[in-house]
């Protein structure tokens, strides 16, 4: 496992690798980097990750890049820049193609835009609007038609316990469900058709301590 950057008092351009039993510091991102997000992907047959969004403590992020381990060592490629630097998007992959939802802006307001990037393109397109902008929330893939969107922070600073589900082609969007209870800035991660949300903060200010699955289909 690797942990890109992340942030206290300030962010930090860190690289560590987190092996049984240990961690090391194993590289240096080009600049300082928190709040961003990396999805597991595979660009030219190539197994990675894709890095997205964040900021260095002032300037947002822009630049989405792949990290993938050759002969031992990291290995960088730009893939594609976003219209606007976003903080704390949600993000997922299917198909070759990659979506990013919400986020916070360099304005300090939240994004409602969806945003997509498929892999051998220059550009990436905005795709569908949420029904209510939405930060640090979760996005899983549910085949290859649909992306599934999940809790996160509305624009007054509450988390919200909606599971939404958006047409990969079309862009519409619908409420397919509801979370136990109201979350955001939870960990997230997708194993085959399975979803698992893990920690993040509840509508009560207290951190959640429990793992949920999401299961997801076409």
């Amino acid at each position: 496992m690797y942990v890109f950057g992340g942030g206290q008092s300030w962010s930090y351009d860190t690289i560590i690798r987190v092996r049984p039993g240990a961690a090391e510091i194993v590289g240096s991102l080009p600049n300082r980097l928190s709040d961003a997000v990396s999805i597991p992907y595979v660009y030219n047959g190539q197994r990675g990750l894709l890095l997205i969004g964040g900021y260095d403590g002032k300037i947002f992020n822009r630049v989405a890049k792949f990290v993938s381990v050759q002969g031992r060592h990291l290995h960088w490629q730009t893939l594609f820049t976003l219209p606007e630097g976003l903080r704390y998007p949600a993000v997922a992959s299917t198909n070759g193609k990659v979506f990013i939802a919400g986020g916070q802006t360099a304005s300090g307001g939240l994004s409602d835009d969806v945003y997509v990037w498929s892999s051998g393109s220059n550009e990436v397109r905005h795709l569908a609007t949420l029904p209510s902008a939405l930060d640090k929330a979760a996005a899983f893939a549910a085949g290859s038609m649909s992306i599934v969107i999940a809790g996160g922070n509305r624009a007054d600073g509450q988390p919200t316990d909606e599971i939404l589900a958006m047409n990969v082609k079309t862009g519409a969007i619908k409420q397919v469900g509801k979370l136990p209870s109201a979350l955001a800035d939870m960990g997230y991660t997708q194993v085959g058709s399975v979803g698992y949300i893990a920690g993040g903060v509840l509508s009560s200010g207290q951190t959640n301590s429990e793992v949920w699955k999401v299961l997801m289909g076409e």
